[in-house]
């Protein structure tokens, strides 16, 4: 018996239910996304996959259905994950630190102590791409990355935190620059050298 490794465990919501309530653009988006997923799945390829549960996600998100848009957007992780792709896996997590952490505003005015368990997911999701992006070389990328993930810690409770990585990525953003400027300064030497 052929067991499909790349295949998607069922979403807890019937994939296409919202483009039969959603507006125009918005049900274009969630259905050209959900084609472009069946696509994936029919091709058995999982960087594709990864990208198209991404997508869904995403276009769940702007919806507004957040836990909806959590399970593709952790789906596109785990197969993000398996293909040992970090570029993905830190965009994702930062997608999912922000999306987690509006649900815990949300779910506070209800729920404060199941809050704070939401809280510390986006937390997590957010630190575990600081550190991923870290590795990566790329200080643009890099303090980017830091700021989204201080918005999340801010919007967590977590002021001192989110503060340390602003600063952070502000240094990498010098650094870059004084990179830029030299080189720059080099390039123009060179130029009236010859």
């Amino acid at each position: 018996m052929y067991v499909n490794r790349n295949a998607v465990p069922p979403c807890p919501v019937p994939r296409h239910r919202a483009l039969e309530v959603l507006p125009g653009r918005a049900r274009d988006a969630l259905a050209d996304a959900l084609h472009q997923l069946d696509e994936a799945e029919l091709q058995d390829q999982p960087a594709i996959l990864a990208l198209a549960l991404a997508q869904v996600g995403r276009c769940y998100r702007r919806m507004g259905d957040g836990a909806t848009a959590e399970w593709y957007l952790q789906q596109g992780l785990r197969k993000a994950r398996t293909l040992c792709a970090p570029e993905a896996c830190i965009e994702l997590l930062c997608d999912l630190a922000e999306l987690v952490s509006i649900l815990a505003t949300e779910i506070c005015r209800d729920d404060p102590r199941g809050a704070h368990a939401v809280r510390e997911r986006a937390r997590d999701h957010g630190y575990e791409a600081a550190q991923m992006v870290s590795l990566m070389g790329d200080w643009e990328w890099e303090a980017a990355v830091l700021q989204r993930v201080s918005r999340v810690l801010d919007r967590c409770g977590d002021a001192d935190d989110a503060a340390a990585l602003r600063e952070r990525a502000g240094m990498l953003r010098a650094r870059d620059l004084r990179t830029l400027t030299a080189a720059n300064d080099a390039s123009s030497w060179a130029r009236s050298a010859q």
